[in-house]
């Protein structure tokens, strides 16, 4: 999008990345690499940096950033953007279903922010989205050695942390008192990382919740590891006829409503 809208050239790097499954509609205007980012490729230059959702898996961020900032090297009207995970939607909102083995890191505004200023840039915006689920953070490199890290955080996280604990073992016990009572057909929507998790929390099994609904169809037909549930898409509940859905995302809801109506169904939903 970012180049089709603005007729750029793009450069990415994805080890995961296989040509034969996605089709572009500007593959002249995109070169995406099938490795991972390091010092291998800093010569390349880049007028934008844009990072959705990486620097959480990387197990030292810091370094990570460093390498793209020496990438940059004197360019200083380069603007990076990088997105990931809030830490106090887990913390605070308890929305535990998004801990997952992959995350080496989580952040908050401060922290993310202190972790750019180690690594030579400038933050110039932070911002909280996807219902606040996520951090967005904008940068530019930093000119001279910057050492004015922000030592504290958010003024309640410390009592936030040490409550996590308790917070997290108590929605776990009530979500398993839950599906203890809710019968038969129950399906869960959203086979991502929250339902895995979910599931996998409360060692859910397959006579309990026998399948999980997604709208990606390369992950229909198979199974949630650990739990077993296969993967389904929207379409079958027409023929599964669920009495519940539980539904993973509340930022989904609407669109989730509006499939289930069109599908000609009328189960409950509940948002997990």
């Amino acid at each position: 999008m970012l180049c089709q809208l603005g007729q750029n050239h793009g450069i990415g790097f994805d080890p995961a990345y296989n040509p034969k499954k996605i089709e572009h509609s500007s593959n002249k205007l995109i070169n995406i690499i099938p490795e991972y980012y390091s010092e291998l490729y800093k010569d390349i230059s880049a007028d934008f940096i844009c990072s959705r959702h990486v620097l959480e898996h990387i197990s030292d961020p810091v370094r990570f950033l460093s390498i793209i900032r020496e990438a940059i090297g004197d360019k200083n009207e380069t603007v990076v953007f990088f997105e990931v995970p809030n830490a106090l939607y887990t913390i605070k909102d308890h929305g535990i279903w998004d801990i997952i083995y992959e995350h080496c890191s989580y952040f908050s505004c401060r922290s993310l922010a202190n972790a750019f200023r180690k690594a030579g840039f400038k933050p110039i915006n932070t911002s909280i989205g996807f219902g606040n689920q996520s951090l967005r953070i904008e940068a530019v490199p930093q000119t001279c050695d910057n050492q004015d890290t922000i030592k504290s955080d958010e003024i309640n996280l410390l009592s936030w942390v040490e409550n996590f604990s308790n917070f997290y073992k108590t929605k776990v016990e009530f979500w398993k008192e839950t599906l203890s009572k809710l019968g038969q057909r129950v399906v869960i929507w959203g086979a991502g990382s929250k339902g895995v998790s979910f599931l996998n929390s409360l060692a859910v099994e397959t006579d309990v919740i026998e399948y999980i609904v997604d709208i990606n169809p390369r992950k229909w037909g198979f199974y949630i590891p650990g739990t077993g549930q296969k993967v389904i898409k929207p379409e079958f509940l027409k023929e599964y006829k669920p009495n519940l859905v539980l539904v993973m995302n509340p930022v989904y809801k609407d669109e989730i409503k509006t499939m289930i109506q069109d599908l000609g169904i009328d189960p409950k939903i509940l948002f997990v």
